[in-house]
């Protein structure tokens, strides 16, 4: 009889477990979202999609919410992650693992299959690296990670390139600038409304990468680094055909001379501070690397604003 009872017990116990484990169907609210589970105890939710598709008209545009719908979103697979800067960059060469797409908003969620929606886990939120110029940890799979931590791993993708960081005064008149940016936020924003239902606790996500993915520190520190973009740029050109040698170099070598002479009226012959033991075109140099975040005791010492971001001069031209 008391075997009985046990064995009872530990049936009750496993079918409560059961109940309250996160399902691999999970209701948003606003859509629902079909999961896996895998054999190695964890549930994925691949190619979630964290805003709206941004074709057609949109292309530059700021992130917004994604669509409502009333159909299940299934995510079982890996979606296609943002297209990169260069035709010629290894993301754009077949692969098992990703495609490359313009709608590439979409994150991927990984949680331990015993995570409840009261476990409120920890959460680290990945964007990976690249150089603001490809997607370069595509379709990172942290399986094994959420299951050894015991947390929720999500791992965001943004726009790169010139679909993430144009420039150019019509965008600014029409548009939204530094996108890619925008996405991290954007992805960040729709974690902390909807990771409770996978388990995580919305407040206690980590932000984690490294290299131009390491920018995930914007929300509170963007405009305080002191060690990069623009003091990356050679402060010693004086001539024009110096300042054009350094903007060859983050061209790949492929400006022609009329894009060339394009930035020197947009940059170069533009009057500029000149700092001491530094040449007369650095401020210049600098200026054609900036994002629109100043620091003010930075600015002082003219190092301006804090990434260096491609010299896209398609997007001067429009």
């Amino acid at each position: 009889m008391h075997a009985t009872h046990v064995f009872t017990a530990a049936i009750l116990a496993l079918f409560s477990l059961s109940v309250l484990a996160v399902p691999s169907l999970v209701d948003l609210g606003y859509t629902q979202l079909q999961g896996r589970e895998t054999a190695m105890g964890v549930m994925q939710w691949l190619g979630v999609p964290f805003a709206a598709p941004l074709l057609g008209p949109l292309r530059f545009s700021a992130p917004i919410d994604p669509l409502p719908t009333t159909d299940i979103v299934y995510c079982t697979a890996f979606r296609p992650i943002c297209l990169p800067r260069q035709p010629s960059d290894f993301t754009m060469k077949p692969n098992r693992r990703f495609t490359v797409s313009e709608d590439c908003l979409f994150v991927n969620i990984f949680a331990p299959t015993n995570a409840t929606e009261d476990s409120q886990l920890p959460v680290m939120y990945f964007a990976q690296s690249g150089g603001f110029q490809s997607n370069s940890n595509a379709n990172f799979n942290g399986s094994q990670l959420a299951l050894f931590g015991e947390i929720i791993i999500i791992k965001v993708n943004y726009r790169v390139g010139p679909f993430g960081f144009a420039q150019s005064r019509e965008i600014v008149a029409g548009v939204s600038l530094n996108n890619g940016m925008k996405d991290i936020i954007q992805g960040l924003a729709w974690a902390q409304r909807n990771i409770a239902k996978f388990g995580g606790n919305p407040d206690q996500i980590v932000i984690s990468s490294y290299a131009a993915g390491a920018l995930l520190h914007v929300p509170t520190i963007w405009g305080n680094c002191q060690d990069e973009g623009a003091k990356n740029v050679p402060q010693s050109p004086n001539k024009t055909e110096d300042a054009f040698a350094v903007m060859q170099g983050q061209a790949f070598n492929v400006l022609s001379n009329y894009s060339l002479s394009l930035l020197k009226q947009t940059y170069l012959a533009v009057l500029q501070p000149v700092f001491n033991n530094s040449g007369v075109l650095w401020r210049q140099i600098a200026n054609a690397h900036r994002f629109g975040s100043i620091d003010p005791e930075q600015e002082r010492l003219g190092f301006g604003a804090y990434y260096t971001i491609e010299l896209n001069v398609e997007a001067l031209v429009g």
